[in-house]
């Protein structure tokens, strides 16, 4: 016993060390997100690397989804939850509409946002193409949770279709990872027309008229 004792005296360090190597915890998980940053328009997000990305025509349309838009272009799918966060730039005003004294404002990318959820009613076209690809079964309205905030003369619009708490939870760390960056200076010199004036912009040809 006594030799017993004097040896594990004189190794003691050694057999400290072990056994802190053996606890050391492992890595921590790897976030499974991508960051898709815009310059033109000044916001980047994260979003799930399997995920669809699919920019709108207009240049004003960014879409994020968990279903392929090819497959299904409204967005719903039988016997399916999905979920499509989605971030417009609009015109101005369209904050405006939204904002009141009874509004729920909220912080997105560091800025107040007001918080909105809406039921609408399916278009004749949303209606026909969820006949062809979803089997004629079609909801009769539609529901989207979106924040409102405006920047440089525009109204930033950051939304989804309310779909399981799973789903859920991505768009909740959507909106914490959404981020405003530094605009290209000619963008906030770009300002909404005058009534009957004719307007287009293409951020991909780069013009505004």
């Amino acid at each position: 016993v006594v030799v017993g004792l004097i040896v594990g005296y004189v190794f003691k360090d050694l057999l400290f060390r072990n056994a802190e190597r053996k606890v050391t915890p492992t890595a921590s998980v790897q976030d499974t997100r991508v960051v898709y940053s815009n310059d033109y328009w000044g916001f980047s997000v994260k979003y799930p690397k399997d995920w669809f990305f699919n920019e709108g025509q207009s240049g004003r349309y960014y879409s994020f989804a968990s279903y392929n838009q090819d497959d299904y272009p409204v967005g719903y799918i039988p016997n399916k939850q999905q979920l499509n966060m989605i971030v417009r730039i609009l015109n101005e005003d369209v904050y405006d509409r939204y904002a009141s004294p009874a509004a729920n404002i909220v912080k997105i990318g560091g800025v107040d946002a007001i918080e909105a959820y809406s039921k609408t009613s399916l278009s004749g076209y949303e209606t026909a193409v969820m006949k062809k690809y979803n089997n004629g079964q079609i909801p009769s309205d539609h529901y989207t949770l979106s924040y409102y905030t405006k920047r440089n003369g525009y109204t930033y619009s950051i939304s989804a279709d309310p779909a399981d708490s799973v789903l859920n939870a991505k768009f909740d760390d959507f909106t914490r990872d959404f981020r405003f960056t530094k605009m290209r200076e000619y963008i906030s010199e770009t300002r909404n027309p005058p009534p009957g004036k004719l307007y287009n912009q293409n951020t991909r040809l780069g013009y505004a008229f």
